[in-house]
């Protein structure tokens, strides 16, 4: 994990990655989480998403310019660059952001892939509740308001980001890239006999 911001003039970094319809549930948030303030820090938003999330991303901040405390990076997913920009970005990140909506049918089955990826990328994740995402209660926040999480993260961050560090390796490993490839690989070998 990244360290604290040390001096002022360093932003607490903030990421969002993901598709163009879980960015339906970051921007339903947004209102509320653009007005987390702790004291002098300044926050960073970053979001990385298809083209059509970054042009609703970039009308939401005009319409909204006023408003917006934060400093707002907009990041066109390139599926060229990938993991690489994805890695890159995780990797300058404090935090993670994942809202969802555990009740929404179309999240049903969800998969874990951008919790685990945030979490092997170093960063403190803020999660929605989902299922699939409860093994991981351990080393993200997940129980609670998306804001609320947020402004406890941020406070706590020193405190989140050891236990990340300390927890991660075991309770991520069977997500190991390079397992993973070994297990698709033998599987593959099987059905060719």
């Amino acid at each position: 994990p990244q360290p604290f911001p040390t001096k002022q003039e360093e932003p607490f970094k903030i990421i969002w990655f993901g598709s163009n319809l879980n960015f339906e549930y970051l921007l339903n948030q947004l209102p509320s989480l653009l007005q987390v303030r702790i004291r002098d820090l300044k926050i960073e938003l970053t979001v990385l998403g298809a083209p059509l999330a970054a042009n609703r991303m970039k009308e939401f901040c005009e319409r909204n310019r006023e408003k917006i405390k934060w400093n707002i990076r907009i990041i066109v997913w390139d599926p060229r660059d990938q993991p690489n920009q994805l890695e890159s970005e995780l990797d300058r990140a404090h935090i993670c952001l994942i809202p969802s909506n555990p009740k929404d049918p179309a999240k049903t089955g969800v998969s874990p892939n951008r919790l685990v990826d945030a979490l092997r990328g170093g960063c403190v994740t803020v999660a929605s509740p989902m299922k699939s995402y409860r093994e991981f209660n351990e080393i993200s926040l997940q129980e609670g308001k998306i804001r609320d999480l947020l402004m406890e993260a941020i406070r706590n961050y020193n405190d989140y980001s050891k236990k990340l560090t300390t927890n991660r390796e075991s309770l991520l490993s069977k997500f190991d890239p390079e397992l993973n490839a070994n297990s698709w690989h033998l599987i593959w070998k099987s059905i060719q006999g």
